[in-house]
């Protein structure tokens, strides 16, 4: 899933909820104009940020967290190799193999069953 569609899917419930809050507040409003304390278009606002808030946290924590998340599980299928700068050297490339920059194919047992995992992982 890609940022963007994951943004206009947040904004779409967002709006969703804004409009559905302020038409009940607005029947509520028409039976009984002294149960609403507030304009209807108020109660749409207040749902509308119980909607984005969350989500769009969730949103930044997951953008903040997922490369050392995506790095672990990958650095676990070169469990093998002991220097650092080669297990780095190993995930950027399955990485960039990944993101089709490049198709060199690197030379460990496991690097293809790294980039079908990464691939089916993002």
């Amino acid at each position: 899933m890609t940022i963007e569609f994951l943004i206009l899917t947040i904004l779409g419930l967002t709006a969703y909820s804004f409009f559905l809050s302020k038409r009940k507040a607005s029947a509520l409003n028409a039976v009984n104009p002294l149960n609403v304390h507030s304009q209807p278009h108020y109660h749409g606002l207040f749902s509308a940020i119980l909607t984005i808030a969350p989500a769009i946290i969730l949103l930044f924590l997951w953008s903040w967290l997922e490369n050392s998340i995506f790095k672990t599980n990958l650095e676990s299928y070169f469990s093998d190799v002991v220097d650092p700068y080669k297990v780095y050297f190993y995930v950027s490339g399955v990485k960039s193999f990944v993101a089709g920059a490049s198709d060199t194919l690197m030379n460990h047992s496991n690097f293809s069953a790294a980039v079908e995992h990464y691939e089916t992982s993002t």
